[in-house]
Order: structure tokens, then C-alpha cells, then sequence
């Protein structure tokens, strides 16, 4: 009978092609979307920053700007203020300024659970989206171990903050003013052999408090969780902790072991940043779409 051969083979195949996707959902440790974060996590997600070639697949960077946009990925929210991928920084400033519900939170620690999550260059646009409404911004880059701050602003790293904390410096000598409007940054600094002693001192707890009288927020980037303790010496001195974490790449097991070595040192956590979000995924793109053809700066083509 071909014609229950042929039904019984189409019903077998689609039972084969569920039973599949639904082995490799299984096999897929990592958090992908906005959904995974709050569902494995308990967290908020405070915001998706997508990657720039895939915004560049989907024509959402500027016309003309692709390739310098690439070029000068880490701070594209300073250099393309009107592009998606500044909307997205926009929209993550939005969600840490409602994050607390007393005020805004003036410190905050942006931290991750492996390297190479792209925190630092969270923390740099981050800073140039808060500076953009008016506000006066300290970058503070308190990753002694692999400082990259500076590289991301261009700014020396002669003198910083392992300087103010191993010496008798004054504040003023360690605050660069950056060519931002209102942005201003004070860099890592020579790396010191003992980055967890110096930021362990009283001298970190009074920097961050005159800091504070003297600027609206503070974005402090620190090493990794899990590998270090950095973070967890700083956390307890801050308003709250973002944590960041990449699309597809970082494991599930290693965000809950962040979250539960920041909630040993009772830090609070304003919640997860997805980083390096592919906007193929159909969800995202339609968010990114709308933004798209709501700018009247892109190429209708």
C-alpha cells in the first residue's frame, strides 16, 4: 500500500526531526536569548547587545559605515550615536537607571564569569550612553590583571589605580578627562603583583566615596568572577552588579556559579547583559527591525 508506506514514512520523519531538535536543545548548555536568562538564572535580563556583523548581515549599521563601524566596534555607540547598536547601549542605560528602586544607582560593577565575555567593552559603552544625557561619568577599570580600559578609550595608563592605591597620589594626578563630553576615566594603571591585597585596602572604599562627590555614576569594570576574587572584594562598595554574559557561548553553569559567589558576598545584582546577540535569531530581529525603520539615517535598500 504506497500510500500508508508514504504516510507512515512522512510520520516517522517528522517524529525523528522533533525527536532531534529536541536532543540538540538538550545538548545546548549555553544561554542564547533573553528567555534563558531569566528562566536559568532568576534574573533580570536588563538588555541584548547584538554583534555587529550580524548587524551588518542585516543592513542596521549606516551606510558607508559598516566597515569603519567594524573597524571601531568597541565604541561604536560613541562613534554611530543614531545606529541600533547605540540604541541597544540606550536601552540597557534605561533599564540600570530603573534598576534601584530608592534612586538610580550611581556605582555599579560590571563583571562576568569567564574572560572574553566582552565586559569591558559593555562597561566603556555603557559609560558613553550614560554620559550622553548630561550626566558626569567616571570610567574606574579596577581589572589590575588584564587592564584593557584604556586601550578601548585611548587613554595613558602611565598612572591609575593600582598607582593611588600602592602610593601616596592624589586623586586629581590618576583622573584622565576624555574627549567625550562629561566622560572621564581613571585606568588600571601598572599591573601590580598583588591586585586582590591593594583593592582588599581601606583606600579603595574612600577612593569610591570622594568619587562619588564628584560624579554622578561610576562604571567599574573588574576580572572574572570565577577565576579571581577581585570582583566579589569590590561589590560590597557598589550601588550593584551587572552581570555579562555571551550569547551562545557561555555556559549555564557558569553564570549560576557567578550569581552564587556574588549573593555569598550578599552584593545585589541589578541583573544579566546578553552580549554578542545574533540578530538571525528571529525574536531579536524584529526588535532591531523596528529601531531600523524608525531612523531615518539608514539606506532603505
Amino acid at each position: 500500500n504506497k500510500v500508508l508506506n508514504i504516510g507512515l514514512s512522512v510520520l516517522i520523519g517528522l517524529a525523528l526531526g522533533i525527536g532531534l531538535a529536541f536532543f540538540i536543545e538538550y545538548l545546548n548548555n549555553t544561554i542564547n536569548n533573553a528567555e534563558d536568562v531569566e528562566r536559568v538564572t532568576q534574573l533580570p535580563s536588563l538588555g541584548a547587545i547584538p554583534s555587529l556583523q550580524s548587524l551588518a548581515k542585516t543592513k542596521m549599521l549606516s551606510k558607508g559605515k559598516k566597515s569603519s563601524a567594524l573597524a571601531s566596534s568597541e565604541l561604536v555607540s560613541g562613534h554611530e550615536p543614531i545606529s541600533s547598536f547605540a540604541e541597544s547601549y540606550r536601552a540597557l542605560r534605561t533599564s540600570l537607571l530603573l534598576s534601584s528602586a530608592e534612586h538610580a544607582p550611581r556605582t555599579m560593577l560590571v563583571t562576568s564569569s569567564h574572560p572574553a565575555e566582552g565586559k569591558t567593552t559593555i562597561v566603556a559603552n555603557t559609560a558613553i550612553s550614560l554620559a550622553q544625557t548630561g550626566a558626569r561619568v567616571l570610567v574606574l577599570d579596577a581589572d589590575m590583571r588584564r587592564p584593557r580600559c584604556h586601550k578601548i578609550l585611548s587613554v595613558k595608563n602611565d598612572v591609575g589605580l593600582s598607582t593611588f592605591l600602592s602610593r601616596d597620589v592624589k586623586l586629581d594626578n590618576i583622573i584622565q578627562e576624555h574627549e567625550i563630553p562629561n566622560l572621564f576615566v581613571i585606568p588600571a594603571g601598572p599591573v601590580p603583583p598583588n591586585p586582590a591585597e591593594l583593592l582588599s585596602s581601606i583606600k579603595l572604599r574612600i577612593l569610591i566615596s570622594e568619587l562619588q562627590d564628584r560624579f554622578d555614576h561610576i562604571v567599574i569594570d573588574s576580572p572574572p568572577v570565577i577565576h579571581v576574587t577581585d570582583a566579589l572584594i569590590i561589590s560590597p562598595y557598589v550601588d550593584g552588579v551587572m552581570i555579562v554574559v555571551k550569547s551562545n557561548q557561555t555556559p549555564r553553569e557558569a553564570v549560576l556559579r557567578a550569581k552564587q559567589a556574588l549573593m555569598d558576598v550578599n552584593a545585589k545584582i541589578f541583573g544579566v547583559v546578553l552580549n554578542n546577540v545574533d540578530l538571525k535569531s528571529e525574536a531579536y530581529y524584529y526588535n532591531y527591525k523596528y529601531s531600523y525603520y524608525n531612523s531615518n539615517n539608514y539606506d532603505e535598500s
